[in-house]
């Protein structure tokens, strides 16, 4: 992704694709056009992408995302904690239209899954790993291995995705999930806990938001220990897991060596370069910079950004691998990432114990939902993994809920399995409806074909979406009520500026030393997740500034400046200051 930065939007559920501009690479502009930043989602975010807390990239395009989220479709099912990393594209098989098809010029165009696993339920971060190799039995290689941290259950989770399943798939057969005792990671509500790694040293940076400190991992150390989904003399079984069949390794490893590497008041955003940790702290708004090889403090930016708003970091590397500039993403407005109306509001914060996951592995709900059979049940009359038929036929949308459809009544969506109408194309069945309406102004929703959607337009009304009046120019962007990517064949983007020359890699800079530089041009951002709600329910506010590592502490270089504001909201841009 040349020259982009790609955001977590939790409050949206999406992510924000920012498209960095010769003069904002080259630091003689701190504003982005409105053009230049694009809102992608997943057509079923409410299960794939919901509360996204971060992304990682692969050098291929490929990336996952992780979600604080216990799967309650926006507070419409029951928790079922069948949650995890997704894997998404940005090659062309990675996007759709509604229908599942290919995107056509003018047509909203998402990000379809390519695999999904679900055994990390509040996912607070994660992080690719290069380094790691899984080889198929015809020879070829996939590097699809993510580290994670689950905050439902405080773990350090390794996903192998292995192949994965591809686009409209439901086969989760192939993957390899580890868990790891020892390390307990303490999540903060709303507050990302990202990760850092040096593939060839395989060493881990993570960030224990709720225990302030940042700890380091040898990735390459443990042992196997038991599989995770079996009940031992000593052990309980973990129950809630993405495939029961035998090729889907999930395993329980003790031995993981790590240390507290520093002490940092809740960590949350992390960078890495080959001298130095960066970590941003979210109680203080600071960033610190620490020596690598020692752990020393070298600098700290006292003033970031305000107390309880610093969420990411991603640092610029150039060709030659020297540290450039460092990019930190605040939110602007409401730190409690709650906004409505202008008025800053309590964020609705989901208290996971382990009671109430006892409680919902014993209920009526879960011994009849589509994931208990799928994966306890040799064979049963309803839909599951094992028996997708039901799912299939092809009156399977109409037939879910069907005894109160025959009184005249809607389905009694309490006693439905969402999982189970996403999973079998029913994105316009009543209950779902009930958690997104993707279709506009009173438009209908229908369904296509068992694997989308298409909205049929009341008068005065077009678009796929039946989000623009007819004859009304077709934009989508910050401000728009229907802001999500519209497909367009583009001409090739302007060429970036040239690299820097070579020069020595730059050393942290004490604090209180260094001056103002412009920075130098980018080579590659790579994905920085953040979440939180970052973007707002009606302002839309985010802070995204640069800093050089030779700048003077607690001196931002440049502002981008991506935040706009809905017009029905009194909150405004300008009206945030530091």
């Amino acid at each position: 992704m040349l020259g982009e930065l790609w955001v977590a939007d939790a409050e949206r559920s999406g992510l924000a694709r920012i498209r960095l501009s010769a003069p904002t690479l080259a630091g003689t502009s701190t504003a982005v056009a409105e053009d230049e930043v694009m809102l992608a989602k997943d057509r079923a975010e409410y299960h794939y992408m919901p509360s996204v807390t971060s992304l990682a990239f692969d050098p291929l395009g490929q990336f996952a995302t992780c979600q604080e989220s216990v799967n309650v479709y926006d507070g419409n099912m029951q928790p079922n904690f069948f949650m995890g990393p997704t894997m998404y594209d940005t090659r062309e098989r990675g996007w759709v239209s509604s229908k599942q098809e290919p995107c056509l010029e003018g047509e909203t165009c998402f990000l379809v899954h390519v695999d999904m696993l679900h055994e990390s339920p509040l996912c607070m971060g994660l992080v690719h790993d290069n380094a790691a190799v899984w080889t198929a039995a015809n020879g070829q290689q996939y590097r699809n291995v993510y580290w994670a941290i689950g905050g439902g259950h405080s773990q350090l989770v390794r996903f192998d995705f292995e192949s994965d399943h591809g686009p409209g798939s439901m086969d989760h057969s192939l993957a390899s999930v580890r868990r790891y005792t020892g390390l307990k990671t303490t999540r903060v509500a709303g507050v990302p806990s990202h990760m850092v790694l040096d593939e060839a040293a395989r060493l881990l940076y993570l960030a224990d938001t709720g225990a302030d400190r940042v700890v380091i991992v040898h990735t390459d150390t443990g042992r196997y220990t038991r599989d995770a989904k079996l009940n031992t003399s000593d052990f309980a079984a973990y129950r809630v897991y993405s495939s029961p069949l035998a090729s889907f390794n999930y395993s329980v490893w003790d031995g993981l060596e790590y240390a507290t590497f520093a002490k940092v008041p809740s960590p949350s955003g992390m960078a890495l370069s080959p001298t130095t940790l960066y970590v941003g702290s979210y109680s203080e708004g600071a960033i610190y910079a620490f020596e690598r090889s020692t752990g020393r403090l070298a600098s700290v930016i006292p003033s970031a950004a305000p107390p309880n708003a610093l969420l990411g970091l991603v640092l610029e590397t150039t060709a030659h691998g020297a540290e450039g500039s460092l990019y930190y993403l605040t939110a602007d407005d409401c730190a409690s990432f709650n906004c409505t109306a202008g008025t800053c509001g309590a964020t609705e914060v989901y208290i996971h114990t382990a009671a109430l996951l006892t409680d919902y592995l014993d209920s009526d709900f879960y011994r009849n939902s589509f994931l208990h059979h799928g994966i306890h049940q040799s064979s049963m009359d309803h839909a599951s993994y094992l028996n997708p038929y039901p799912i299939m036929s092809a009156d399977f949308c109409e037939r879910v809920g069907e005894p109160n459809a025959t009184l005249g009544r809607p389905p009694n969506c309490a006693a439905i399995d969402y999982d189970a109408l996403l999973l079998g194309g029913c994105f316009c069945h009543y209950c779902l409806l009930q958690v997104r309406q993707p279709c506009q102004h009173g438009s209908t929703c229908l369904n296509y074909n068992k694997q989308g959607y298409t909205c049929s337009c009341p008068s005065g009304f077009e678009g796929d979406h039946c989000q623009f009046e007819s004859g009304a120019a077709r934009i989508a962007n910050l401000t728009s009520p229907f802001p999500w990517y519209q497909f367009k064949h583009a001409p090739p983007p302007p060429a970036l500026p040239p690299p820097s020359p070579s020069s020595p890699e730059a050393q942290a800079v004490p604090e209180g030393e260094g001056q103002r530089e412009a920075t130098d041009s980018l080579a590659l951002i790579i994905g920085l997740g953040v979440g939180g709600g970052v973007f707002l329910a009606l302002a839309i506010a985010i802070g995204v500034y640069v800093y050089r590592p030779s700048a003077k502490a607690g001196t931002r270089t440049s502002k981008i400046d991506v935040t706009k504001s809905v017009a029905t909201t009194s909150v405004k841009a300008d009206s945030v200051e530091y």
